[in-house]
């Protein structure tokens, strides 16, 4: 759900980019939205997806402050795949990202340089491949350990 704690859009938001297929509905009116917040179930749905969001937006501040370069892009990626698997989107080790490496960069505060050679370091490690938009986790221990924050 885009919008709900802001501004209501009415058509998609510039520069966003999803991991599958989706279906977006404006809702036009705040009168309209009242009705759907008085919804007992809408209510408490659309309250969890937005502390989920939240939820999500800490947790990559937190990279972003605590961990390295390859932490930061390992902690995106297994993001990206613990997501689409819990929605039995991918059922390997392989997912689509249709980002590039500046909008991965922008995502993770870091520079396309540092994106670069932070992939290619994980594939030579064996941990992870990113080709033409497809990642394949290739040793999915590794990776976990290297997006956990010291506590």
């Amino acid at each position: 759900m885009i919008g709900l704690d802001s501004a209501l859009h009415t058509e998609r938001p510039e520069g966003m980019v999803t991991l599958t297929a989706v279906t977006m509905r404006a809702i036009m009116a705040e009168d309209a939205l009242l009705d759907l917040m008085a919804y007992r179930p809408a209510a408490l749905y659309v309250a969890w997806v937005l502390g989920k969001r939240q939820q999500r937006a800490d947790l990559r501040l937190a990279a972003i402050s605590c961990l390295d370069a390859s932490g930061r892009l390992a902690m995106m990626l297994l993001d990206f795949y613990t997501r689409l698997r819990r929605k039995e989107l991918v059922t390997g080790s392989t997912y689509n990202l249709p980002l590039t490496q500046v909008q991965i960069g922008n995502y993770l505060g870091l520079t396309v340089v540092y994106i670069n050679r932070v992939l290619r370091s994980l594939r030579e490690a064996g941990i992870v491949n990113l080709e033409k938009h497809c990642v394949t986790i290739l040793d999915l221990e590794r990776l976990t350990r290297l997006a956990v924050t010291e506590e």
